[in-house]
């Protein structure tokens, strides 16, 4: 008997049959590689933060803008706050000019030189005392100008030489020429514009100002 071989396909495997009928299985084919699908390209996954977060731009650029407005801000202050310190200074050097205390000073010594403004009271606490000091600083480069140097004296107990020589009795203020005659009297605060004008008509002071004008 003439034998036979038929060859079949059943899913992917190949089917022989022989003569004794048993039935042979070819090789199954192979699927690919493990080192190809190991090698082949896994796509990485998309992270969550890669794009910008809503909103975040907005309040980045108004955290920037307060911040540069906190900083224009300070500036002005930064300088204002220097300005202010060199004028307390300058004020301050301007008063140690103008005032000083009469316990001690002779009045000899300033005739032809200056122009003494005395202010007496019998305490410092006195309210026309200091109403009195408090217009005379006020105007100080004024009265620095026409040569006048304003003298304390609130202790009547110390018996000072000018209050031996003008006898005040509580408050009192008195202007003196610079030949040292006295030229007014006041129990009450003056401004420095009355004190100016008092000052103004004085022969010397005129011809102060005309020189002063020449030169």
């Amino acid at each position: 008997m003439k034998k036979l071989s038929v060859f079949r396909k059943s899913g992917a495997a190949e089917v022989a049959a022989s003569d004794d009928g048993r039935v042979q299985r070819g090789p199954r084919p192979l699927s690919a590689p493990v080192a190809d699908r190991a090698s082949a390209p896994v796509p990485a996954p998309a992270r969550a933060d890669a794009g910008p977060r809503p909103g975040a731009g907005p309040r980045r650029r108004a955290m920037l803008i307060a911040g540069l407005a906190t900083l224009l801000a300070v500036m002005p202050m930064a300088r204002g706050g220097k300005a202010v310190a060199q004028e307390s200074t300058d004020d301050t050097a301007t008063l140690e000019q103008l005032i000083q205390t009469g316990d001690t000073v002779d009045l000899a010594d300033l005739t032809w030189v200056r122009r003494p403004i005395v202010v007496f009271a019998d305490s410092p606490a006195d309210p026309r005392f200091q109403e009195q000091m408090d217009r005379l600083r006020e105007g100080a480069q004024e009265l620095l100008d026409r040569d006048v140097t304003v003298l304390v004296d609130t202790d009547p107990s110390i018996k000072s030489a000018l209050r031996t020589k003008l006898r005040p009795r509580g408050f009192m203020l008195v202007l003196i020429g610079k030949d040292g005659q006295v030229k007014l009297r006041k129990p009450q605060p003056w401004t420095v514009r009355e004190l100016s004008r008092t000052i103004d008509k004085m022969p010397m002071r005129l011809r102060e100002v005309e020189e002063r004008r020449g030169s």
